[in-house]
């Protein structure tokens, strides 16, 4: 019997590290998503308290309050395209790790196939090996009980040879 071999092993491995590398860019993307998220938050919380402030009457608040709202808000516009781009980014990221991973399971269901077909090989080989034993084992024995002269002769001269010398008993139905 030979031992298993995978011909496509070196390239499932490749897929492997692709899946991997897949991974890592997905979690680059969900990582600069919520980096973008944070960063959003922190001009929400500078104009939340920017607007506190002008309720509470500062008037250095109230002078600089109309040029705070248009930083904020082109910041804003800067934020919310960085995350339309991150978000699409992300979306393509996790198409090609589905991908990717679709192509491992792929080779790992041709690998599995090849290795039952080995192994349905293998249990025949040894069937087909503990068969020929047995008979070389059953053709020893049979030449030594019954002699070589007796051993030679057709399963039906020997039946009717025996049934003669009263060596079969008759079955009666019942």
């Amino acid at each position: 019997m030979k031992a298993f071999n995978f011909r496509l092993a070196q390239i499932l491995r490749w897929r492997k590290q692709g899946v991997l590398l897949e991974e890592a860019r997905l979690a680059a993307c969900a990582a600069r998503i919520a980096e973008i998220g944070m960063a959003r938050q922190d001009l929400d919380a500078r104009l939340a308290a920017a607007s506190r402030a002008v309720a509470a009457g500062n008037s250095l608040a109230v002078e600089g309050y109309e040029g705070f709202l248009k930083l904020c808000r082109r910041q804003r516009g800067i934020l919310d395209g960085q995350d339309a781009a991150a978000k699409k980014e992300h979306a393509q990221a996790m198409t090609r790790l589905l991908e990717a991973t679709r192509k491992v399971r792929l080779l790992q269901n041709l690998r599995d196939e090849a290795h039952l077909a080995w192994q349905r090989d293998c249990e025949r080989e040894l069937a087909d090996f503990a068969g020929e034993a047995f008979l070389a084992r059953h053709s020893a024995l049979s030449r030594a009980e019954l002699g070589e002269q007796e051993y030679l002769r057709s399963p039906a001269e020997t039946l009717i040879s025996a049934h003669r010398n009263g060596t079969i008993e008759k079955r009666t139905g019942a």
